[in-house]
């Protein structure tokens, strides 16, 4: 039987607003993901001139090339030193940073302490939500494989707690996303 007209503009409602979650989620997904890169620092590094900090990956691009030539400057009929395998350049995402501090003083015995924590810290709760959605989709998709064979055989489930336990499984998936 053909779907009348009724339940074929219906469909085309469900999935038009099945398009709109999904490019919802696309844009929560970007601007997690542009936040995250906007507060990055860079760095060089090289034994000759150590680690240093750049604002921009262009910067440390060009120290770590400007350190690369002056090895290449002083390479000799012996080759490059053993230490032009250090020059590198990176992103920084976390940075230890002292976070807590005691001086040391007569009333803690003259021991002072200090502790360090990464940061900033990195939480991507919308990435961490779509990745459970993903997840449980994929047990969801185990269990229809699993039963689809014992459904189109007269409808009984070999093992019905499998499938109970799977559906389980990919709900907690999703709460855990959540939380």
């Amino acid at each position: 039987m053909k779907p009348t007209y009724e339940q074929l503009e219906q469909q085309v409602l469900d999935m038009a607003v099945q398009l709109a979650n999904a490019e919802s989620k696309c844009s929560e997904l970007a601007a997690e993901n542009a936040e995250l890169k906007s507060g990055f620092k860079y760095f060089s590094y090289s034994e000759m001139a150590g680690f240093e900090e750049h604002d921009t990956a262009e910067s440390a691009m060009k120290s770590a090339d400007a350190d690369l030539s002056g090895e290449r400057d002083e390479a000799s009929s012996e080759g490059w030193s053993e230490e032009t395998d250090t020059i590198c350049w990176g992103v920084i995402v976390q940075k230890a940073v002292e976070n807590k501090f005691e001086k040391p003083s007569e009333e803690n015995g003259w021991i002072g302490w200090s502790d360090y924590a990464l940061l900033p810290p990195i939480e991507t709760p919308d990435t961490d939500s779509f990745l459970a959605e993903v997840r449980a989709q994929g047990v969801e998709a185990f269990v229809m494989d699993f039963t689809e064979p014992a459904v189109m055989n007269n409808g009984t489930f070999y093992n019905e707690d499998l499938v109970e336990a799977s559906k389980e499984f990919a709900a907690q998936l999703r709460k855990d996303g959540a939380a």
